[in-house]
């Protein structure tokens, strides 16, 4: 490694760098260190910045020579693609047997071109670009190496935040192949493991183990099918309906006779009776030798008969894309029991650039008949699994000759609304255009569009008893809230309706409506367009942003008070979103300035309340929503607790101060809790895991003797503030 160059910082910097002195009146401001690592531009997380189309084959760019990053194992704990809470997993996670402190490598040369640090996300992260235009990342790291953690050190002391997000001049820190760039922790998200990324020029994620790096890992275990989802749909319009689980039995293993590969898992799933169409999902994961960790399947396809109707690959995707998981998952059945059944049909809205071919977007609309389905699994490695299931569709037999232009055979449809080819020049597509079905008796029809979300499960109009309605984007008077014509609005396109309609239920016919009273929104909403659900009285604002939903959606979303707070509640719920949404509640004059309110959602399984969101103004709350799913708005106002400090050794051998800290209802805010030690403010990390508040000082070595104060402030804004005496902790 060599040192950073003059023309990046000042002879004094690099003093500072080397033995961690720097303090705001000494070396380059924070200000001056980010102006001249990024130029102007923002320091934007990855999920924003803009992507771009490739310009070469992502097997091509990833087939780079790389070193193993680590000398803590050569075992995988997680795979690229697997689900995540709200993402596509991005990379490749690496053993470190439940401890900390390992060595990190340079997996090639390369030139450092970003950092990071915080509580959560990618926690402590170095990224570097290499000579052929690849980037690689490392991440949950302890520390960095000695000199790049002073220089971190350096400017997170200038601001007193732990959390910094950094873009260094070119060439400031350079690394060859096997140079160490840190150690192994747990920072952003524990237990203790190695995240390793590679990316290519445009910033986009590939399969790391496209790389030389999967001849580090020893794998001859084939994937295995844990069980099958038959997800019914509409018969016209498509729609989610319902889903059955299926558990399957492991027969004989051999060779596959129309492909002449080993096959060396097959189960058994029996029979399924269906009435219309279905989509089919899979419970299904990898192993490899030497653990018991299990990983996202590499390859997987489905055939009916001799004729390949789905076929999918997990090479890349652009971090514009990674929420999509939740459709290429079956959502539901996440949300219900947090296993992420692997969609072999693709719904509107979904573009993820995983799909090689595909059929009838994948759906099975069988003529009444038996059908033997075969889905496949591979991993990277080419082990290879399947498993067999019968569908038996009912109903009657439709002549094909009097319905001509619904066959299938005639129409292939195209992924995603058409927009498929718009993927790497076709290269995704290649498979798709112009493809025709080769078993014309499979089909009975074609499949254009399958709806991203269900409808909703109440009646559409209350007929038990009155109701008023309205345009939601009007503001109406409390006096005139009596019955009003239903109105439409249409498009510019002219094509499609969005309308939203607000129903009051009124117990006692026509009358003014009572404050506090429940209240129905009814929207039928359109994507690429803005809108703002909310009460007539507009105490309760729902702000759903253009490119927020996937695709056409009808909702129910009812409000309803207790304690002058509302409950907020979804028909259909738990609906994922690709931007945030935003919620404005007006609180009521009963809640004073000084109480403090927060936005609260509920676990779909426990129903455990998590916090969304805080942040006053006046009387109004607001809070983001990553999904449309029921929320709650509850009084908090104890303030988080504080225990006595204790002194420790870190990894680096550095003296730090600790404090354990816990708040059960809103969380610790990390960016507005410091720690002092004799009036000196130094950085304060955040560990989430371990509930601690660490104080870390380049400079100062804490001991008993100092007075320790500790400001710790939780999400909605409660406050509390400790002191303890020198001698006295």
């Amino acid at each position: 490694m060599r040192l950073p160059s003059r023309s990046a910082l000042s002879h004094l910097s690099i003093l500072v760098l080397l033995f961690g002195l720097m303090s705001p009146r000494l070396g380059l401001s924070q200000e001056q260190i980010l102006k001249s690592g990024s130029g102007d531009r923002a320091l934007p997380s990855p999920r924003n910045e803009v992507q771009h189309e490739f310009r070469s084959d992502p097997l091509e760019v990833a087939g780079t020579q790389l070193i193993w990053p680590t000398n803590a194992s050569r075992i995988l704990t997680s795979t690229f693609g697997e689900t995540r809470a709200a993402h596509l997993h991005a990379g490749i996670d690496i053993r470190t047997w439940g401890r900390e402190g390992y060595e990190v490598y340079a997996m090639a040369d390369g030139d450092v071109m970003r950092l990071q640090t915080g509580p959560k996300g990618y926690g402590n992260a170095v990224y570097l670009r290499h000579s052929d235009g690849t980037i690689s990342m490392s991440a949950h790291l302890n520390r960095f190496e000695p000199l790049l953690q002073a220089y971190a050190d350096s400017i997170r002391l200038a601001s007193h935040h732990a959390s910094m997000d950094l873009y260094p001049l070119e060439r400031t820190f350079s690394y060859k192949a096997g140079d160490l760039i840190g150690f192994t922790g747990s920072t952003g998200t524990g237990p203790p493991h190695l995240h390793v990324e590679l990316r290519n020029e445009q910033n986009q994620p590939l399969n790391p183990l496209l790389s030389s790096l999967r001849g580090d890992v020893k794998d001859n275990l084939a994937p295995e099918f844990e069980a099958l989802a038959v997800e019914h749909l509409h018969p016209t319009s498509y729609h989610l309906q319902r889903h059955q689980v299926l558990v399957g039995q492991k027969i004989q293993v051999g060779q596959d006779v129309l492909v002449g590969q080993e096959v060396m898992n097959r189960t058994d799933f029996g029979t399924v009776e269906v009435s219309g169409p279905v989509g089919i999902s899979a419970l299904m994961h990898d192993r490899a030798n030497g653990t018991k960790s299990r990983y996202a399947v590499y390859e997987w396809m489905m055939m009916v008969r001799e004729d390949t109707v789905f076929h999918a690959r997990a090479d890349w995707f652009p971090f514009s894309m990674d929420q999509k998981m939740f459709l290429d998952r079956s959502y539901p059945i996440l949300a219900e029991t947090g296993d992420g059944f692997q969609r072999f049909y693709v719904v509107n809205g979904n573009r993820l650039p995983l799909y090689r071919s595909m059929k009838n977007r994948g759906v099975l609309h069988f003529a009444p008949g038996e059908y033997e389905v075969r889905l496949i699994a591979k991993d990277i490695f080419g082990n290879r699994s399947e498993s067999l299931l019968t569908v038996r569709a009912a109903g009657e037999v439709v002549h094909l000759d009097e319905h001509p232009k619904e066959y299938l055979g005639e129409h292939l449809s195209e992924h995603v609304d058409g927009h498929l080819g718009e993927h790497v020049d076709g290269h995704l597509g290649e498979h798709l255009s112009g493809h025709q079905n080769e078993n014309p008796d499979v089909y009975l029809f074609k499949v254009d569009s399958v709806p991203a979300y269900p409808l909703p499960s109440v009646d559409r109009v209350r007929v038990d008893r009155p109701f008023a309605r309205y345009p939601a984007h009007k503001v109406v008077e409390p006096e005139a809230l009596f019955h009003q014509p239903e109105k439409e609005k249409i498009l510019s396109q002219g094509r499609a309706f969005h309308r939203i309609y607000t129903h009051l239920f009124l117990e006692s016919g026509w009358q003014p409506l009572p404050e506090d009273s429940p209240v129905r929104i009814r929207a039928e909403l359109s994507p690429g367009h803005s809108t703002m659900l909310h009460t007539p009285d507009q105490r309760v604002q729902l702000l759903i942003p253009r490119n927020a939903i996937y695709d056409s959606l009808e909702v129910v979303m009812q409000v309803a008070w207790q304690d002058g707070l509302p409950e907020i509640t979804f028909d259909p719920g738990g609906l994922p979103v690709f931007e945030d949404l935003r919620l404005r509640v007006r609180l009521p004059d009963s809640v004073d300035a000084d109480q403090k309110v927060g936005v609260f959602g509920r676990h779909p399984r426990s129903g455990k309340l998590i916090f969304l969101g805080a942040q006053r103004a006046g009387s109004w709350v607001e809070s983001p929503m990553m999904e449309i799913a029921d929320v709650v708005l509850v009084q908090d106002d104890e303030a988080p607790v504080v225990q006595v400090p204790s002194l420790r050794r870190n990894l680096a051998g550095k003296m730090v101060v600790a404090v354990m800290v816990r708040d059960d209802e809103s969380g610790i805010d990390p960016d507005e809790s410091h720690i002092f030690l004799d009036g000196v403010r130094g950085i304060t990390e955040f560990d989430p895991d371990k509930k601690e508040l660490i104080y870390v000082h380049p400079s100062l070595t804490p001991d008993r003797s100092m007075e320790v104060r500790v400001e710790v402030q939780d999400g909605v804004g409660n406050r509390s503030v400790v002191r303890y005496a020198g001698g006295r902790w």
